[in-house]
């Protein structure tokens, strides 16, 4: 799997394009590049085929998203999941990107409560 870090900034056919020369059978991709492809005119649709047309996966979706109590930046978790069902990701990262401790600044509780609705 081609991590999406590895060449940030990619458009994501490149990135497919990419991985797939050099034997790569998935990537991750950051929402922020899906929003990109979508902006530049690529539909749903089209990134799926571009994915089948790479023999490609989109092991995960990467980047933040609003899942926990006062987190108002960034999409909302159903925007986040609906992106990568649309991609067929098999997986989302989860980020707590304010720099809060869960334990400390967030109590467990909330934190497990607000990951299960993710």
């Amino acid at each position: 799997m081609l991590c999406s870090g590895t060449i940030r900034r990619a458009p994501f056919d490149v990135t497919l394009r990419v991985a797939a020369t050099v034997g790569f059978q998935g990537v991750s991709i950051y929402y922020d590049e899906y929003l990109s492809a979508r902006a530049a005119g690529w539909s749903d649709a089209d990134l799926r085929a571009l994915l089948d047309d790479h023999d490609m996966a989109v092991a995960e979706l990467d980047g933040r998203m609003s899942w926990l109590p006062g987190d108002t930046r960034g999409p909302t978790a159903d925007d986040f999941i609906a992106a990568a069902a649309s991609l067929g990701a098999r997986s989302v990262t989860v980020l707590e990107w304010r720099g809060r401790r869960i334990g400390d600044l967030i109590p467990f509780e909330i934190a497990a409560d607000s990951f299960a609705a993710v």
